[in-house]
Parts: C-alpha cells; structure tokens; sequence
C-alpha cells in the first residue's frame, strides 16, 4: 500500500520522508548498475565454456537492456525537480525496473543450472545473496521496494533448489528463506533509522527556526524601544539645552547641567543598543576611502576633549603629524571605535591621568593604533571578560557611567572593517587597547586634510530677517515645540510646519 504523501508544501525546508526515501533510491543506482552488470559478465564468464554461447548473450543482453533503461531513468530523475506529487511515480518507477532486474536474476538459475555442474547453482547463489543483502541497505528506506526486489529475486532460486529432490538442495531452500527473511527485517530497520534520521533533522530545522525567530524579535523590540526612546529623549535633552542658556541662577542651573548629561547618557547607550542590532542584522554597509591616521585621532581627540577636560585627563604625547600615513577603511566606523575607546581611557583612568595615542605599521601591512591610559589596570583573570556585553567587572557599583557595551562594539566593528581589537593590561601599570586593520590599497590621495571650523556668529539682523526658510517634517508635537522654540533664537527664519512628507513637499513648491 503507498505512503500518503506528507501534507507540508513543496517548498518547505522541512524534509518529506517519502521525497528523501526516494532520493535514496535513485542514489543507489549507480553503484546497482556497476554491480549488477560486473556480476553478469562474470556469470557469462565462468559458463562460457559450459553453455551455449547464444543462451548466454540472450541473458547478458536483457541484463544490459534493464542497466540501460535504469540508467536513463536516473538521468531523468536528476533533470526532473522532485516534488511531493511526483515522488510515488518515481517510487513505482523504481520499483518495476527492481522487479525486471531481480526476475531476470531469479530465473537465471533455472536457466542455467540444468546445463552446468553444481558449482554454477552455488555461483548464481552467492552471487544473488550478496546483491540482495546490499540492497537492504540501499532500497531498505522503502519497505517496497527492497521487499519486491527480494521476493522476485528469492522465490525463484528457492523454488529452483525445492524442486531438485534432494535433501541437500531442500537444506540450501530454507536457508535462503531463512536469510531472505533476515534481510527483510535489515531492511525495516534500515528504514527505521531513516525515519529517525528525518525526524532528528525536521526537529533541528524547527529549534533553528525558533531560535531566529526568537532573535529576529529580540532585534526588533530593540530596534523598536530605542527609536520610541530616542524621540522623548531628544526633547528632554534639547528643552534641557535651552534652559542652560536662558536665564536661570546657578543651582537651577547644575540641575540643568545633570539632566543634560544624563539624558546625553541614556542616548548614547540607545545608539550602541541599535549599532549592536545592526551588526547582529548584518546591516552595517563599509564605504571604504582613504584616512589620514594622525588627522582621524585629531579628530577623535577633539571630540572628547571636553570629557577628558571634566575628568582632568591629558594627553602625554602630541599626535605625530604627517601626511603620509593612510588607511583604507571605513571612517565613520574607525572613529567610532577610536571614539569608545578613547572613552574608556578616560574614565578608567586616575585623577590627573595620562592618554597616549600612537600608531604604527609593521611589515605585514598592518596599521596598529593604540591607546594607552594610566588607570589602575585590570587583572589578568578578568581580560576574557571585558569584551562580554553588559560585563562592567564590577564598575556598574562604582560613580563611572557606561552601558557596558561599548567595548563589544568596538570589537565587532573592528571585524567588520577587517581588523582585530585587543587589549595588553598590567595592575597599577595601566591598560592599552588596540586596534589592528589592513592597511589595503591606497589610491593617490590628493586633498589636504582640513579641521571643520564651527561658525559661532550671530544670526543676521536688519534687512535680512526672514530670509531664511525652514520646511520642517514632524509628527511629533514635542519635537515640533522642541524646534519652534530653538528657531525663536533666529529672528531671520521663518519655520514652515508639516507633520507628513507630501505636506512638506507641497509647502517646499509654493515656497
């Protein structure tokens, strides 16, 4: 009776038992064709001298005729896509072209065993035997097939050997049987162990399946929650902003200053929760181009001065500057990780501590940047540990802010950009962390690295008021009100409001 073909669509990565059973059969036939037919040439071999040389050729040629359409019949199969509804025709398929074959080997005795001696019989005999405990390995995962095989292979050669007579031939009958019976329960077991096999597959594809799953929505609460955080958060910082520089007495005024920097806190830990989504998502696309080292720690340096500044923090070596040392890597990424570490290095360091930046090539193409502190160190036990995310080592109990993460961050964007992050730490020495990346192929770099100059001048006056034309795009009203009230410092612009795209597009043709 055929097995009811599994109710999952034929595009499903779960694997169907009975499409996998039949591959299994198709796979086998090579290797049945090459042993079918060496066995036939060496039956026609050993008879050649004992038998008509045209009986024989007859036989070697129907033998020949059934390895052929079998042969085209596994051509087809593998130029035929597989699907739940065509594996019981290619099963069925198989399993005529088995019963032709075993027939043919079956009756084989019959045909020959009358004109030759009895070492022929047994020739044919261990021959078959050894073909047939084969298959139940190779057509054992469907029951059918290998049972057809046997049978039509078996009941010939045991109703050859029962019809001799003689107590010996009858001996060597039940002993096929008996060995046919064997083979067949091989064969169940063999199919048992596919099942399992299929089974244990399906299962790791569903765990596979929930464990994304489970990570796709994890990235998605994040992704989601930080920018659902960064919008309120923006505003509470920007009205903080303006409060600091209207004016308030000084007590309100270190309020302001806490609330700010805790606010510049809290988004800055949402911008390395959504840079950490990101690389897990694959998201991060590098634009590689030529950077100037010395400039890019300039400029990494001047970001965190006012930090460095606060914590009392100085740099012990002036930057080398020349303009011949590049790399070609992602700029934006490079100073992220400069940026995070440079951080770290002040905060972890001692009051009136020291930072150090250097860098280096060494023969292998290979650009090291390093940035030493004076801090206290860390221990030798703890170093496997501070890339581990949210794994302060204990600084999470101390008056140090910090997520914890940036460090995880600065190690995956180092592979991201090709690179490897490290750190070299003694007790009371001081730690260093690098950063190694390929230097790369350098195209011929023809700008003059510049500094950004920061226009601080006050806004025109006089005629020029209302000059200046903002369309800005926010459905958000506290962000609305955020804007209104920054644009109230510049009397020479006008602000145009649009809560959706077309809107502001409208607003920008009539303007």
């Amino acid at each position: 009776m055929p097995e009811p073909a599994n109710a999952a669509p034929s595009n499903s990565i779960h694997l169907d038992l009975n499409m996998e059973s039949v591959r299994l059969l198709y796979r086998s036939i090579p290797l049945s064709l090459l042993t079918n037919f060496s066995l036939a040439l060496l039956v026609c071999w050993s008879l050649w001298d004992q038998l008509n040389h045209s009986l024989l050729l007859y036989w070697l040629a129907a033998m020949s005729a059934i390895c052929l359409i079998r042969g085209m019949s596994f051509r087809r199969f593998n130029r035929h896509p597989l699907t739940i509804e065509s594996a019981n025709r290619w099963k069925y398929r198989f399993i005529f072209y088995c019963i032709l074959s075993g027939v043919l080997w079956g009756t084989s005795i019959w045909i020959f065993g009358p004109y030759a001696d009895i070492r022929i019989p047994l020739l044919i005999t261990f021959s078959m035997a050894g073909m047939t405990a084969g298959a139940s390995t190779t057509l054992g995962p469907v029951p059918q097939a290998y049972a057809t095989y046997a049978m039509s292979t078996g009941v010939p050669l045991v109703g050859w050997y029962f019809s001799q007579g003689s107590e010996f031939e009858f001996d060597i009958g039940m002993m096929i049987c008996i060995y046919i019976v064997f083979l067949l329960a091989n064969g169940y077991s063999t199919r048992a162990g596919v099942v399992s096999s299929i089974k244990l597959s399906n299962s790791l594809i569903d765990s596979k399946d929930q464990a994304e799953s489970a990570h796709q929505a994890k990235s998605d609460f994040l992704s989601s929650m930080s920018h659902e955080l960064r919008t309120p958060l923006t505003a509470i910082i920007g009205f903080g902003q303006l409060l600091d520089v209207s004016d308030i007495n000084d007590a309100n005024r270190e309020k302001v200053t806490y609330m700010i920097k805790a606010g510049e806190h809290l988004a800055g830990m949402i911008d390395n929760i959504l840079d950490v989504t990101r690389i897990e998502a694959g998201g991060y696309e590098i634009s590689k181009e030529p950077v100037l080292v010395s400039q890019i720690l300039t400029d990494a340096w001047a970001l965190m001065l006012p930090m460095a500044s606060e914590g009392g923090v100085t740099l012990a070596n002036p930057i080398a500057e020349d303009i011949g040392t590049y790399v070609n890597t992602d700029r934006q990424l490079l100073q992220q990780i400069l940026i995070n570490l440079i951080s770290n290095a002040i905060k972890y360091n001692n009051t009136d501590g020291q930072i150090s930046l250097i860098y280096s090539i060494d023969q292998t193409c290979t650009i090291r940047i390093s940035i030493k502190d004076t801090g206290p160190g860390i221990a030798p036990e703890f170093i496997d540990r501070i890339f581990k995310p949210f794994d302060r080592l204990g600084a999470d109990r101390s008056n140090i802010v910090g997520s914890g993460i940036g460090l995880t961050l600065s190690k995956s964007l180092a592979e991201i950009l090709g690179g490897e992050l490290g750190v070299v730490s003694q007790l009371g020495q001081g730690s260093t962390f690098w950063v190694e990346l390929p230097v790369g192929e350098i195209s011929a770099v023809t700008d003059i690295p510049t500094k950004l100059q920061i226009d601080k001048g006050v806004a025109d006056e006089g005629p020029q008021a209302g000059s200046t034309r903002i369309v800005y795009i926010e459905d958000n009203p506290t962000a609305l009100i955020l804007v209104r009230e920054i644009l109230k410092t510049r009397p020479n612009t006008e602000l145009f409001e649009a809560a959706l795209g077309e809107q502001g597009y409208e607003l920008i043709l009539k303007q």
